[in-house]
């Protein structure tokens, strides 16, 4: 969990002494992105904490990998079509 905070703090100091637009600008999409993984990391954390304590059942089940390739594939296209 300490890993993102890292780049948080220096994209924070880094907003602090530059009046830089596009500085700052490119420290905000740090902080942002690291924070959505801090949320991913946390997530993940409470999921193994609801799974060791038998609040989540997980079933196992047959998928069609190539079909869910497939798709991530479309929706990668889509963001690429619109610039993300």
């Amino acid at each position: 969990m300490r890993n993102p905070l890292a780049p948080i703090r220096s994209a924070v100091q880094l907003m602090q002494l530059t009046n830089d637009p596009e500085a700052n600008k490119a420290a905000t999409g740090i902080v942002e992105r690291q924070v959505d993984q801090m949320v991913r990391l946390v997530d993940d954390l409470l999921d193994v904490s609801r799974i060791s304590r038998g609040k989540i059942e997980l079933r196992k089940q047959r998928i069609d990998l190539a079909s869910i390739v497939k798709q991530a594939g479309g929706h990668t296209s889509i963001g690429h079509e619109h610039g993300a």
